[in-house]
């Protein structure tokens, strides 16, 4: 989904509950930007950077929202060891890659309409909800609450498995519980 795309559906659901004027629309851009870094925490991306092995110590990327796993020599380091917010390579290290949890890059007044948000398509549809409930919200005049209600129960259905991780499913019962 585009950041137009996200606009419009944000006036459309404005408009759906009586909350359009123009004041609110000049807020949707910095609350896309807010409402995609929250869903980036629920749904989580994965990105892999290559680390120089020269270098021992590395801090995570600026678009990091957090540390996820470390494979140093094609094996997972359980516990990585960090020195003062930083990660420090074992020794003996070959290769190396870094995965994190990446925020998406800043939706701001200068981001074109034709910029791709980097959201799943799943977590893009919750997106337009979130910002038209907040607006609405914020506004006082309107309750935005329903928008909010249904941000909820979408968000709550995204999908939060990483990879490497795998669904347990009880076999013993057939599944059943």
């Amino acid at each position: 989904m585009t950041l137009g795309e996200a606009k419009e559906q944000v006036l459309r659901l404005l408009d759906e509950y009586g909350g359009g004027d123009t004041e609110l629309e000049e807020r949707i851009g910095g609350l896309i930007d807010l409402g995609q870094k929250r869903l980036a925490g629920i749904q989580k991306t994965v990105k892999a950077v290559e680390l120089d092995c020269a270098q021992t110590e590395w801090e995570l990327p600026e678009d990091a929202l957090g540390f996820y796993r470390l494979w140093v020599n094609g094996r997972q380091v359980r516990t990585p060891r960090r020195i003062g917010g930083k990660l420090v390579l074992p020794a003996g290290a070959k290769s190396a890659v870094l995965e994190y949890f990446r925020l998406p890059a800043r939706v701001d007044d200068t981001t074109e309409d034709t910029a791709e948000l980097e959201l799943s398509e799943s977590a893009a549809a919750c997106l337009s909800y979130l910002v038209a409930g907040e607006l609405l919200c914020a506004d006082m005049v309107q309750d935005g609450s329903a928008l909010l209600a249904i941000y909820e129960r979408m968000a709550a259905e995204l999908d939060r498995t990483l990879p490497g991780e795998g669904r347990v499913v009880n076999g013993f019962f057939g599944g059943r519980r």
